[in-house]
């Protein structure tokens, strides 16, 4: 709590904004370049059923996956964002622990796929 000063002459407190305008700004941007990403993701995975000999197993798998990830991805952008608007520590920190799996999900995009397009 601060002290501001108030027309009277006097203090009165204040809470102070724990939110964060630069992470709410990365938050927004961040889910519309994933939605973008994924969007490309899927026409590529489609591309690559087409026009490669994809194992059906392997297809499924990926699908699978891909669903997977925005799920994971869309759970934790709203976590984060919501717990900075409501300014409580647990879905941020939520957020931060759902980062692991989302990094590991794009190193398997970026690398192990069962074709990686260079």
């Amino acid at each position: 709590m601060t002290l501001c000063p108030d027309l009277t002459g006097g203090y009165r407190p204040v809470l102070a904004t724990l939110s964060s305008l630069p992470l709410q700004m990365l938050m927004y941007f961040h889910a519309w370049f994933f939605l973008v990403g994924w969007v490309v993701e899927v026409l590529l995975l489609i591309y690559k059923s087409v026009v490669l000999p994809y194992p059906d197993r392997n297809l499924r798998g990926e699908i699978v996956f891909i669903v997977f990830l925005l799920l994971l991805e869309l759970c934790r952008l709203f976590l984060g964002s919501q717990g900075n608007i409501t300014q409580h520590k647990v879905p941020l920190i939520v957020s931060l622990l759902l980062c692991l799996p989302v990094l590991f999900a794009y190193l398997y995009l970026v690398l192990w796929q069962t074709y990686v397009l260079r």
